[in-house]
């Protein structure tokens, strides 16, 4: 869905900017795999 997108958007972008470890990353991205 649209939304799904824009979240999945702003993640992203909220990761680069606040510098995510890889770790964490890995844990935010688990779900959106689904």
């Amino acid at each position: 869905s649209w939304n799904y997108a824009v979240e999945a958007t702003a993640q992203r972008f909220w990761a680069l900017v606040i510098g995510t470890p890889k770790e964490k990353e890995g844990v935010i991205s688990a779900p959106l795999a689904k």
